[in-house]
C-alpha cells in the first residue's frame, strides 16, 4: 500500500482532502460550460518550488487572492490568479518562507497573518507574521510557536484563526 509508511491521522488527512478537491471539481464542472481563461505563465525566481497549499481570497475585491506556500512563502495575485508575486517582505529567516498557515481578518480584509516553521534535527522554530498593507510588509508578532510548515500535515488545515467578533484575538 502507497500509504503504508505515514501516520494514520495524517493517511485521514490526505484522504479528506482529496474526497473535497474531487467535490470542489465536480461542482465547478457540473452544469456549466467550459470558459476559456487567457494567462500566461511566467517562472517565478524565488529559489525554491514547493507546493501552494491554500489560496485566500479578499471578499471585498475578489480580483485579490493570496496562495502560501510550504517553501517559498505568500504569493499575492490582483488579477484574479491570471499572474502573481512573492509577498515576502521582512522574512529574515529561511523557515519564514514554510508557510503552514495564512489567514485573513474578516473585518480588514487587508489584515493578515502567516504562520510558519520548520523542524530540523528534532528541533523546531515556528513564527507568526502580520501584515496590514495586503502583504507589501510584514511584522514579527512571535517567534516561540512550535510548528512547521513542511512535511506531511501541510495541507490539513489551517493552524490561526482570528474571532469574528473580536480582530485582537487570534
Amino acid at each position: 500500500m502507497f500509504y503504508r509508511g505515514l501516520n494514520k491521522n495524517v493517511f485521514y488527512c490526505m484522504q479528506r482532502m482529496t474526497v473535497m478537491l474531487m467535490g470542489i471539481l465536480c461542482l465547478n464542472s457540473c452544469g456549466s460550460s467550459p470558459k476559456k481563461v487567457e494567462a500566461t505563465f511566467h517562472s517565478g525566481h524565488i529559489g525554491g518550488g514547493g507546493y501552494i497549499i491554500g489560496i485566500v481570497q479578499n471578499p471585498d475585491k475578489p480580483e485579490v487572492m493570496y496562495a502560501k506556500s510550504d517553501v517559498g512563502g505568500v504569493f499575492r495575485s490582483t488579477n484574479g490568479g491570471r499572474s502573481w508575486q512573492a509577498v515576502n517582505d521582512g522574512m529574515e529567516r529561511t523557515f519564514h518562507h514554510f508557510v503552514r498557515s495564512l489567514i485573513m481578518d474578516p473585518k480588514d480584509p487587508d489584515i493578515l497573518y502567516r504562520a510558519s516553521g520548520e523542524l530540523r534535527a528534532h528541533t523546531t522554530w515556528g513564527a507568526i507574521h502580520k501584515t496590514e498593507d495586503g502583504g507589501d510588509t510584514w511584522t514579527l508578532l512571535t517567534d516561540t510557536v512550535d510548528f512547521f510548515g513542511t512535511g506531511p500535515t501541510r495541507m490539513c488545515g489551517e493552524l490561526l484563526a482570528v474571532h469574528p467578533q473580536n480582530s485582537n484575538i487570534i
